[in-house]
Formats: structure tokens, C-alpha cells, sequence
């Protein structure tokens, strides 16, 4: 069973594979307000399993992180 105890934050563009966040229970969405569409980051509140966890960790690109 997968309790997802952890609720954190995940940037779209930090992802190697933004599918992931699919596998997620998303809780919210934000998507900043640039004008600029390569300026905009897409932010979900996620909840996740450690083991989730643990595989966003291998999916942050360089330079970035995630919150939990």
C-alpha cells in the first residue's frame, strides 16, 4: 500500500520526466503569471509515498529541487 504521507511542492520544469507528476495525488496548481511562456513555472502541491519520494529525487534536473 502506498501512504502518501508527504505533501510538498513540485516544479514542472525541474523534471527530467514531468510525467511523474501524473502518478501524483495533486492537490493544487499554480502557474505563474510571466508573460513569457518559457519564463513560467507550473507548481503542484502533490501529496507522495517516500517511494515516490524518492524517484522525483532521481528526476530533478541539475540546479533544481523539490520541497516535501
Amino acid at each position: 500500500m502506498n501512504n502518501r504521507d508527504y505533501t510538498g511542492i513540485v516544479i514542472e520544469e525541474a523534471l527530467d520526466d514531468n510525467l511523474l507528476i501524473n502518478k501524483l495525488d495533486v492537490q493544487k496548481v499554480r502557474i505563474t503569471g510571466h508573460e513569457r511562456r518559457e519564463d513560467r513555472w507550473h507548481m503542484y502541491e502533490v501529496k507522495a509515498s517516500l517511494s515516490e519520494n524518492e524517484q522525483l529525487a532521481r528526476e530533478v534536473s541539475d540546479d533544481w529541487y523539490i520541497h516535501f
